[in-house]
């Protein structure tokens, strides 16, 4: 059935990504003051304002794009599991502890750092034409990563993903009863649904993705580590299939584009950051 988004839909998109990249910037914000704090160098206040030097000057505009984004993962990772591990695991509780958080992150920013350090940050924010090669590789990475896995509606890894995140968005939990598997600690339903019994084979997978826990309650769990498939709740809550789809595009995307200055510095040239991002 195809998805028709409505404007509670696309209000919804749009609160969270604002709230989501704000998150971002203002995290990323809290990372540099201190690095540039302990980095020993110094501050000076003219005309123009305070002009930092240091850790924070030697990020290049990449490095600074890409710490929005990695910086709302980190808080957004940690919102979603919360949620999802006590059983509230839905939009208003996303919307506003990320609110919270900007909320108190920008009141803390503006009585701790002050507006110097976002002067520091923007000052540094330079397009240059060596970009453009990031730029290329990106596009390709898009290009790439947009075709869905022939997988992802099969009992191997790819769909077993995809029906953990649309379960959790269903259900709002990590943990959750199903009742088809309810009372399965009878040995006639062991026999007749189980491929081998408990006492033999305990916690088994009885849906693709999902292990049996308990089986008299009929409890469920992910049987995959729960941040990855959260995410792509988080994608069929926002946009449905083609949210989770996205999301996956998301995430390759911005693995391809931090190899571009993570190898670069690592191998100290920008040469091997271009030729790891082109091999992924």
């Amino acid at each position: 059935m195809p998805f028709t988004p409505s404007l509670i839909d696309y209000a919804l998109l749009v609160a969270f990504a604002s709230l989501f990249l704000l998150c971002g910037g203002l995290t990323s914000v809290l990372f540099l003051a201190p690095l540039g704090q302990q980095s020993g160098s110094r501050s000076t206040q003219g005309d123009g304002g305070l002009h930092h030097v240091g850790v924070i000057n030697s990020l290049g505009f990449l490095e600074y794009l890409l710490l929005v984004p990695l910086s709302a993962i980190l808080v957004t990772s940690l919102i979603l599991l919360i949620t999802a591990e006590f059983g509230f695991f839905r939009f208003r509780y996303w919307l506003s502890f990320l609110l919270l958080y900007d909320l108190t992150l920008s009141l803390l920013l503006r009585r701790r750092v002050g507006p110097w350090i976002l002067n520091a940050v923007l000052g540094r924010m330079r397009f240059s034409q060596i970009n453009f090669a990031v730029l290329a590789i990106g596009v390709l990475a898009l290009l790439t990563f947009r075709f869905v896995s022939e997988y992802v509606t099969t009992q191997r890894d790819p769909g077993e993903y995809v029906n953990i995140g649309v379960r959790v968005s269903e259900t709002g939990s990590l943990r959750f009863p199903d009742p088809d598997f309810q009372g399965f600690d009878s040995e006639e339903k062991q026999n007749l649904f189980l491929a081998a019994p408990l006492a033999q084979a305990p916690s088994p997978e009885v849906l693709p993705g999902f292990n049996l826990v308990d089986p008299s309650k009929g409890l469920l769990v992910p049987q995959y580590f729960h941040l990855f498939p959260l995410w792509l709740a988080l994608g069929f809550k926002l946009w449905r299939f083609q949210g989770i789809f996205w999301m996956n595009v998301f995430f390759g995307l911005l693995s391809v584009l931090v190899m571009v200055p993570l190898a670069g510095r690592f191998f100290k040239g920008r040469a091997v950051g271009y030729v790891a991002a082109l091999l992924m």
